[in-house]
């Protein structure tokens, strides 16, 4: 069981309050559970290798901490796997590093401004011509 102590590495320091309160309100029920549960699992793999660690262990990638989460906590919807990388996105010292590799990972360039949801359905609205 992981303690506060330790948890407290894995969040943004000024967003410790914030986590515990996000935590605590999203936990109320399963999915929320799930959710959070999961970004608790790759929050924690994404900072192994931080050197106030007790055990030094070689750089975690995104890929490598999203999978094995799944491994753990496989049952997630499109929707909840979204709303799990906002967590870890916001709160994960390593938040951005993470938000690049899942909006490649689920069909953008990286660069975006937001996080793709891969439940959301995106409309192109650009007028695009019309080959005859």
């Amino acid at each position: 069981m992981t303690t506060e102590k330790e948890y407290k590495k894995y969040v943004k320091k000024e967003l410790w309050t914030k986590f515990k309160k996000h935590c605590e309100a999203n936990s109320l029920d399963f999915y929320g559970c799930g959710c959070v549960l999961t970004a608790h699992l790759v929050m924690e793999d994404l900072m192994q290798h931080e050197p106030d660690r007790e055990v030094r262990a070689k750089k975690v990638t995104p890929k490598e901490a999203w999978a094995s989460a799944m491994e753990q906590t496989p049952y997630h919807s499109g929707f909840s796997a979204g709303c799990t990388a906002q967590i870890i996105i916001h709160f994960s010292p390593r938040g951005e590093e993470f938000k690049k590799w899942w909006n490649e990972y689920n069909g953008g360039t990286g660069e975006e401004e937001g996080v793709i949801n891969p439940a959301i359905l995106t409309i192109d609205t650009h007028k695009k011509e019309v080959k005859k």
